[in-house]
């Protein structure tokens, strides 16, 4: 892999299958917690919750690697569907901002590895599926942040599903989302080398 690869993560159980496969290492002292590897080819950030620190941090990590157009973005993490089986892989083909209604299309130029669906970026957890969308709180601010650094195409939201209307969203652990991720290592593998 040349190319440079960003990952944001809002939880550090969702991070810790990529720092492991990936061999990152933490960065020391910053505002928010960054590894990357010996080659600083693949780097990763923990945001925390919500589309306004996972907005955050995308700035941040596109400022400390000096992100340019051939810099491919990756927001990975768990989230939540009426129908979809847990464990299903869901690359976004539509992110919606409820809050605002404003929604963005990324630019998927490659054939995917897993299914794509629309994802709706919330403000709270819900167990509300009632659109039957992917739901989750962190996809918009991602992408708004990204797509000022990179190419379309470059910018991609990959989220696993924890919960639907048969598993509560409140049976969903720090140890399940880890293992929700790790089961899915070969879809993100896949999906850096296509960015």
């Amino acid at each position: 892999m040349k190319e440079r690869i960003n990952f944001v993560v809002a939880l550090s159980c969702e991070a810790r299958p990529i720092i492991r496969h990936f061999g990152l290492h933490h960065r020391g002292s910053t505002p928010f917690k960054v590894y990357t590897n010996e080659d600083e080819t693949v780097w990763l950030i923990i945001s925390g919750i919500g589309k306004v620190a996972s907005s955050s941090a995308t700035g941040y990590l596109a400022s400390l690697t000096k992100a340019n157009d051939s810099t491919g973005w990756l927001n990975v993490g768990i989230a939540g569907h009426r129908e979809m089986s847990v464990g299903t892989a869901i690359l976004g083909n539509k992110i919606t901002d409820v809050q605002s209604g404003q929604s963005w299309c990324p630019l998927v130029v490659f054939e995917t590895p897993c299914e794509t669906a629309s994802i709706e970026t919330v403000e709270k957890p819900t167990v509300d599926y009632s659109q039957n969308n992917v739901v989750e709180m962190e996809a918009s601010g991602f992408y708004i942040s990204a797509s000022r650094f990179a190419n379309p195409g470059k910018v991609q939201v990959l989220k696993v599903i924890s919960d639907n209307e048969h598993k509560s969203l409140f049976e969903v652990n720090r140890s399940t989302v880890a293992k929700l991720i790790e089961n899915n290592l070969g879809t993100i593998e896949e999906i850096i080398d296509l960015l």
